[in-house]
């Protein structure tokens, strides 16, 4: 194969796989996300509880969700790293949503997310709530971080860790009440 034929490739490569990921997070856009979290085991540092819905409501959540096809441990890891977009962000909540990969995994969750440092309740969906009441949510983890609107409809999707276009974008949402819903998602 000549090596035009090869960038040719990966040129076409690129460019449907982009299409791809914008035609799921077309997809994901406006609909309704059902947070169970009364079902959950919640972790605030180091103490695990049942907690109900009652906190008090912001403008926008974002909800960060872990499931049972991915590496737990490696991406718990890295929740501290949400810490200083947590402080950049208080007109936003955070949820994050932990689904391990066997019942016995929960057990060893905490120690994951005592190392991690994040500073903000985690929670702990060892009965697969969130995807049972959220079915339409894509396989690919790339699609399990979501900014949500005060109804809980879905209005930017990705993680704003590595991708500093996403992150102004999200900052610009929550931080300015004059933008409200997301058009564009940068690819990534």
């Amino acid at each position: 194969m000549t090596i035009k034929r090869i960038l040719y490739t990966l040129l076409f490569l690129t460019l449907v796989s982009c299409t791809h990921v914008h035609n799921e997070i077309r997809n994901l856009m406006g609909k309704h996300v059902r947070i169970p979290i009364d079902e959950m085991i919640c972790w605030n540092s180091g103490t695990s509880s049942v907690v109900k819905q009652g906190d008090a409501i912001k403008e926008y959540t974002y909800v960060v969700y872990l499931d049972s096809a991915i590496c737990s441990s490696c991406n718990i890891k890295e929740f501290g790293l949400w810490n200083d977009l947590i402080d950049k962000m208080p007109n936003a909540q955070f949820v994050f949503i932990v689904a391990p990969h066997h019942k016995e995994d929960v057990t060893y969750i905490p120690l994951y997310l005592e190392k991690s440092g994040i500073e903000s309740r985690v929670y702990i969906d060892d009965k697969y709530k969130f995807a049972e009441a959220n079915p339409f949510f894509p396989e690919s983890y790339i699609y399990h971080t979501v900014l949500l609107d005060k109804n809980n409809r879905i209005i930017l999707v990705g993680s704003p860790l590595r991708n500093p276009k996403l992150e102004k974008l999200a900052m610009s949402i929550v931080n300015d009440d004059s933008v409200k819903v997301a058009t564009q998602m940068p690819c990534p």
